[in-house]
């Protein structure tokens, strides 16, 4: 399935950091005594990452484990000679530091995430400069399929005699570099235990996007599409969809703010429609900028409960989406997601 830490996204950030506060000009040697130098010009530090493929892709993203070129360079105060730290950082937790200016390389550790680069450059006068980048890792099962995204939306019918159309549209799938998408290959089968993979039924290989379906049983259904491009790159995705009332799954909730932050917001996920009987909730919540409208790529916090009631604290005014994750007793589930203001 498509992750993106939108990881997917999530872009790599190669903006230029500025230099940090008050570093350029600290003497480590002495905290300014008189001695110190007062007439040098300040040193500076440059930190680029290379994103030329395969090792970054057209969208900015790294692989997990991938290897990471860095340049790192320094100008020194009156031209002084300049020594070189660089460090790879994880959660702020530094993982690898490599000494030496120059062109250098980092191994990004297994797991997808925010990492930064930083540079320390300290020169003969005892001046330091620093600079520093950010770049985003995602699993490397997205990330070789990154160029290839299978998507769909489906539709189903109302109930005519125990015969469900259902109707899969694939339009949404993007194509890679290798060129466009060549066929399209759909597998229907039950949900009623996941390791039962005997089909329902089968469509394609076929060159267009979208086609129709008919099953004769209540129940809710995994429909798997499987494209293949003109260079023989092949994205699979899934998705479910449940067709008659037995077994019907829809995540619903309603929210209630009282005050402004910090605050806790009282959800209420009753309203969901769980013909199965519900397993747990899965609640998430994700900030918005304030300047751009877009939804961060990270949640902020996460909590699994059993109840359809619970509480999410909120502890900064602003836009959040929030979403919900039901999984009913079957495994199935369903999600749902809404913006709330926090003033």
């Amino acid at each position: 399935m498509k992750y993106k830490m939108l990881l997917s996204g999530v872009v790599l950030g190669l903006s230029a950091a500025a230099f940090l506060s008050g570093c350029n000009m600290a003497n480590s040697a002495d905290g300014g005594s008189d001695s110190a130098p007062t007439n040098l010009m300040e040193p500076t530090a440059s930190v680029s990452i290379q994103s030329a493929l395969p090792v970054a892709d057209s969208q900015g993203y790294y692989e997990e484990d991938a290897i990471v070129t860095v340049n790192a360079s320094a100008v020194g105060s009156l031209g002084s000679s300049v020594t070189c730290s660089t460090t790879l950082s994880y959660n702020d937790a530094v993982v690898d530091t490599i000494l030496g200016c120059g062109t250098k390389q980092f191994q990004l550790a297994s797991g997808a995430g925010a990492y930064r680069i930083k540079l320390t450059a300290t020169d003969a006068n005892s001046l330091v400069a620093e600079d520093q980048k950010f770049l985003i890792a995602v699993p490397q099962l997205l990330a070789n399929s990154v160029y290839l995204s299978a998507d769909f939306n489906f539709t189903t019918s109302s109930d005519v005699a125990n015969s469900f159309d259902v109707f899969l549209d694939a339009t949404p799938s993007t194509k890679g570099e290798a060129g466009d998408i060549s066929t399209y290959t759909w597998q229907i089968r039950l949900k009623q235990d996941d390791n039962d993979e005997t089909l329902v039924d089968t469509v394609g290989p076929t060159n267009s996007p979208t086609t129709n379906v008919t099953v004769n049983q209540d129940g809710i259904y995994v429909a798997r599409l499987t494209i293949v491009d003109e260079g023989d790159n092949t994205a699979v995705t899934e998705k479910m969809f449940s067709v008659g009332t037995g077994s019907a799954l829809v995540a619903d909730f309603s929210v209630a703010v009282s005050g402004a932050a910090p605050v806790n917001i009282d959800v209420d996920a009753s309203s969901s429609t769980i013909a199965a009987g519900a397993d747990h909730y899965i609640w998430e919540v994700y900030p918005l900028d304030g300047t751009s409208g877009e939804v961060a790529e990270e949640a902020i916090y996460r909590l699994t409960v059993e109840s359809a009631t619970t509480v999410l604290p909120i502890a900064v005014s602003g836009t959040y989406l929030i979403r919900l994750k039901v999984i009913d007793t079957l495994g199935n589930e369903h999600l749902i997601a809404r913006l709330v203001n926090v003033t």
